[in-house]
């Protein structure tokens, strides 16, 4: 499955996820503790957006962590 997300001006989202600035460390935190944010429209939309950014949340931790040469 894949997740696009797009911009744009017309009409309003399929889905989306609101919370505090602690919400969203605990939700892409390793706990992955979800209970924070606030889903809107499609909720299995919403749940599979948070999924990518938990699963690329490692790699992207691993790519910043290499030392350039």
């Amino acid at each position: 499955d894949a997740v696009i997300i797009t911009e744009s001006s017309e009409g309003g989202a399929d889905a989306g996820v609101s919370g505090t600035s602690q919400a969203w460390v605990d939700a892409l935190s390793p706990s992955g503790d979800r209970g924070g944010l606030r889903h809107s429209g499609d909720g299995k939309l919403a749940d599979q957006l948070l999924d990518r950014f938990a699963l690329a949340a490692p790699e992207a931790a691993a790519a910043a962590s290499v030392p350039s040469a």
